[in-house]
């Protein structure tokens, strides 16, 4: 009964509802490529119906986009400068992402006159820079957290600091393997992004157009999968506060 109850906590939200689909929709692009030979179309047309039903839920975010950018603003809150630096590059490069891809959508339904690839193709280069920031500012953290798991440990056989085995270097060396934890899992989720981002940029750019299905399905699969995992923890954690 509490796993139902955090599912539909899940599922109440835009965020848990799209993970869903998207994790459904690349794992069905993962296992037609995979069983290729046995030409299983209803997976492939699964997996591009939901690929299309998430592009028009995208519609809207244009406008959660602006207020989050807006709040955000410089990011004088946030007190290291690269991250500071990275976020705020990925919000201007996500409000030009949005009204690109919503473009190509329009003209792909016949609403507007427009080369539809080329304003895909812009969205996609939006989308492949705001990676790289996101990217950046993972590899920052991830390293700043193991000087401060070296400095923990140092100062513990220093006897400069908590000693190793006391409740508070438990409690630090605790927060600071839960902090790595979820770093790594973002910058993989980002990673895999990546990878199919630059596979959707037009040809002649590094990997771009050279993966199979499969293969797009494969890395598709993993950052939906951490995603899902990562909003099934909130889920979780609103279900038990409430």
């Amino acid at each position: 009964m509490a796993q139902l109850h955090i599912w539909s906590t899940l599922l109440e939200t835009k965020a848990g509802r799209d993970k869903v689909f998207r994790t459904v929709g690349y794992s069905a692009k993962l296992i037609s490529g995979l069983l290729v030979r046995f030409k299983i179309k209803k997976l492939q047309t699964l997996s591009e119906a939901i690929s299309n039903l998430r592009v028009m839920t995208r519609l809207l975010d244009g406008v959660s986009m602006v207020t989050e950018s807006i709040d955000y603003g410089t990011g004088s809150s946030e007190p290291d400068v690269l991250v500071r630096v990275c976020n705020v590059m990925q919000n201007v490069l996500y409000l030009l992402y949005y009204p690109c891809e919503h473009i190509a959508w329009a003209g792909s339904v016949k609403l507007m006159t427009v080369d539809v690839n080329k304003w895909y193709d812009r969205s996609d280069v939006f989308w492949v820079f705001a990676l790289i920031f996101s990217l950046v500012s993972y590899i920052h953290l991830l390293r700043k957290l193991y000087v401060q798991e070296r400095k923990l440990a140092r100062e513990a056989a220093r006897k400069t600091g908590p000693a190793v085995g006391s409740p508070e270097y438990v409690k630090m060396h605790k927060a600071i393997k839960d902090r790595r934890k979820n770093l790594v899992l973002g910058f993989v989720q980002e990673g895999c992004d990546f990878m199919n981002a630059i596979h959707w940029l037009p040809s002649g750019y590094l990997w771009a157009e050279k993966f199979p299905p499969y293969v797009v399905g494969f890395f598709g699969s993993i950052s939906s999968f951490i995603g899902l995992y990562k909003n099934y923890r909130s889920a979780a954690a609103a279900s038990a506060s409430g």
